[in-house]
């Protein structure tokens, strides 16, 4: 008979080690500050984009059914940015629909709605390992789960507000290449989840507006011991005249406990575009 997995197990271990790979990556950086000071070139000014993304999928919702369900996803999303030389002021906007099904084969659908209101400073810079920003993430989410096979009759959901601290790690690799990796983690939140316990037969999930209000509805605090969460992006850019294309990997990760434990893992591979707008 094969071991038991206990995905709870993992990604809590997970969540740790991020967050003591994020501490040992903070005092290296301050070491560079330290070292030198020499400033690196690179784009500045307000741009306009979109982008679309396409991965894999897995939820588990045990206030249902204690199964995994995994499944291809794609997103579609746009985004503002205002970077200055010493400040950064970025808003995205994602929509993202999963097909997911478990191990005996019991489909389920996935929809994701999030903005993620950032604003990061610089931090530190180095010649030779290139720039550190820093500031905070104010990510709106709300993830919807429909279980067809399971109870096509009732909505569940996890929906999280929640004050992120945010990172951000750049370099200039040849004269029209950047790297870029960026991370938020929540330190607090404002959870919403459903109840226990359905008194009704049917939820209203003919009426569209049902499908926003409902999950955004008894919201309650939580800390790290309650819920978590976490988002990396690594992005290769290639900057042009007035626009800048990017090709990279996106992870999120997120966790509650309340009344019953969800996660949610997404990885997925992105692709965006942006134009310069104004001078």
């Amino acid at each position: 008979m094969s071991r038991k997995f206990k995905p709870w197990r993992f990604q809590s271990l997970f969540i740790v080690r991020a967050l003591a790979a994020l501490v040992i990556a903070s005092i290296i950086f301050c070491e560079v500050l330290l070292a030198q000071e020499n400033e690196i070139g690179e784009s500045r000014g307000q741009y306009l984009g979109f982008h679309v993304s396409s991965g894999i999928d897995s939820y588990r919702e045990d206030l249902l059914v204690p199964l995994g369900f995994h499944g291809p996803g794609i997103s579609l999303g746009g985004n503002y940015t205002h970077r200055t030389e010493n400040n950064s002021i970025d808003i995205r906007l994602k929509l993202g629909m999963g097909y997911l099904k478990n191990r005996y084969s019991h489909e389920a659908w996935a929809l994701a709605l999030e903005i993620r209101p950032s604003w990061i400073k610089k931090l530190a810079v180095h010649q030779k390992y290139g720039e550190l920003w820093g500031g905070i993430c104010i990510p709106l989410q709300m993830n919807n789960l429909y279980f067809e096979s399971w109870d096509d009759a009732h909505l569940y959901w996890l929906t999280a507000h929640s004050l992120a601290l945010a990172t951000e790690w750049q370099k200039k690799i040849s004269q029209k290449y950047k790297a870029m990796a960026q991370m938020e983690i929540p330190l607090v939140g404002w959870v919403s989840r459903p109840p226990t316990y359905r008194y009704n037969k049917q939820d209203a999930l003919n009426h569209l507006s049902f499908h926003f209000t409902e999950p955004n509805k008894s919201l309650h605090f939580e800390t790290l011991d309650d819920y978590r969460a976490l988002f990396f992006q690594l992005l290769f850019k290639r900057e042009m005249r007035r626009s800048l294309l990017n090709l990279g990997l996106e992870f999120q990760y997120n966790y509650c406990r309340n009344p019953q434990k969800i996660w949610g893992l997404n990885t997925s591979i992105l692709l965006s575009y942006q134009w310069r707008i104004g001078s």
